[in-house]
């Protein structure tokens, strides 16, 4: 028996043939479909992410302005200081007061401020807290805003130090589970958590310096020692502004009294 034209028709290659170009076709417009919902997930995030960002750059401006704002109030004061004592006509006061307001200053630039430490010396000889602030003179100290930066930059890496000793301990291990449990982020550049070292950067966000370096000393081991040289440099600049605090209400007091 012979197949006819109409068998023959019926086992041609063109039927599987067109299933698969169509199958092809489906295939690349899901494709494109797909492409297009990725790139614009991708376009939203880099949105949110440059977004995060400015929210950062933000925050920590507004942290320098308000630093910056709070040393032109003290500033002033001093200036303050400075006009009631040329009206009482007492030349010496005023020269103590502008020589504490220079010293100030150059202490500020977290450069040497040795050459204005003698010009007060001389103006106020034997005064003991002055030869406090001679250790610090030839080098200088940090300003506020350069310690909490660099407290910003080992503050992951003190995290993750005290993490590691405290999962050492059994109930270390209990609260790495419960930590685990929660998502923490940073949404404008502040500190966010109950650890010594996010206690310690908000106190910096304050401007409480003395309050930051009561929170790292209690930390222990490793972490420690990775803050020491930070400790060093903030006890420093602690240590110079409360005496540079005694020297202004002491010039105060000599202008108010008319010595």
């Amino acid at each position: 028996m012979t197949e006819t034209d109409a068998q023959r028709a019926g086992k041609s290659p063109a039927g599987p043939l067109m299933a698969v170009l169509v199958a092809i076709i489906i295939a690349a417009a899901a494709y494109g479909v797909w492409a297009v919902y990725h790139g614009e997930r991708l376009k939203q995030q880099q949105a949110a992410a440059e977004v995060q960002q400015a929210l950062i750059e933000i925050s920590e401006l507004r942290t320098q302005i308000a630093l910056i704002s709070k040393k032109i109030k003290a500033d002033d004061e001093r200036l303050g200081s400075l006009e009631t004592a040329r009206a009482r006509g007492s030349v010496r006061e005023a020269s103590i007061i502008m020589a504490v307001l220079a010293l100030q200053n150059s202490i500020d630039r977290e450069g040497p401020f040795s050459e204005n430490l003698e010009l007060l010396q001389t103006l106020m000889p034997g005064n003991r807290s002055l030869q406090q602030l001679k250790p610090y003179s030839t080098e200088g100290v940090s300003s506020l805003i350069s310690l909490k930066y660099e407290f910003a930059a080992i503050s992951n890496r003190l995290d993750n130090e005290a993490r590691i000793a405290d999962n050492r301990q059994p109930a270390g291990r209990v609260r790495a589970l419960l930590r685990s449990m929660v998502v923490v982020r940073k949404v404008d550049g502040s500190a966010v958590g109950n650890t010594l070292v996010s206690r310690a950067e908000r106190a910096l966000d304050a401007g409480n310096l003395k309050a930051a370096i009561a929170l790292v000393q209690q930390l222990e081991g490793k972490p420690l020692q990775t803050a020491e040289p930070w400790l060093e440099k903030a006890n420093a600049r602690l240590n110079v502004d409360s005496v540079m605090a005694a020297l202004t209400l002491n010039a105060a007091a000599a202008v108010s009294q008319g010595r």
